[in-house]
């Protein structure tokens, strides 16, 4: 009897996998949307040579500390997302958890099944203790989205991030296991 073991990082609709060459298009079309750069501290655009290198090079968690998985929809078979572990500190058992789904695929749900994967890929392969991340203090559908996931926001820093015009807060969450 052969025995199906299931991927740590799936369920019955989503797949967190590596990065692909064939990810360049749909992660050129994610990074360089100007309304994601004010809460991924991103500038400049990004070009598909630079995107191709950061896919060749993308090593193990543990010599980075930090990893980017692609969202992956196993039902209609695209990427509709990205999730990435930072700052990944193995010693206090903790990292940053960051995630951005692609607009034609918002309110599905697949933010919350995605992180939900990430927490027990954490929790159960790397020993993490907790998880945290950074949010904007406009940012409602990210404050939405992890407070109902049981994340607790355990503080503000002030004035963290410049928007052109004004300073903005940033909002401290985290969850522990």
């Amino acid at each position: 009897m052969k025995l199906k073991r299931r991927n740590v990082l799936q369920d019955n609709e989503i797949l967190l996998r590596a990065p692909e060459p064939s990810d360049v298009d749909f992660l050129y079309q994610l990074e360089n949307n100007t309304d994601n750069w004010e809460v991924s501290e991103t500038l400049l655009p990004f070009s598909k040579q630079l995107l191709k290198t950061f896919i060749l090079q993308q090593n193990d968690i543990h010599s980075t500390k930090q990893y980017r998985w692609i969202i992956h929809l196993t039902t209609k078979d695209c990427p509709v997302g990205c999730v990435d572990l930072y700052n990944y500190d193995p010693l206090h058992r903790r990292a940053g958890v960051g995630i951005i789904i692609s607009p034609d695929f918002q309110k599905n749900g697949y933010a919350s099944k995605a992180l939900h994967l990430i927490e027990k890929y954490a929790n159960n392969t790397l020993k993490l203790h907790q998880l945290f991340c950074l949010i904007h203090e406009k940012n409602n559908k990210s404050r939405a989205l992890f407070e109902s996931l049981n994340y607790i926001n355990t503080g503000i820093q002030k004035d963290w991030y410049f928007n052109g015009k004004d300073f903005d807060d940033v909002l401290f969450y985290q969850k522990m296991f």
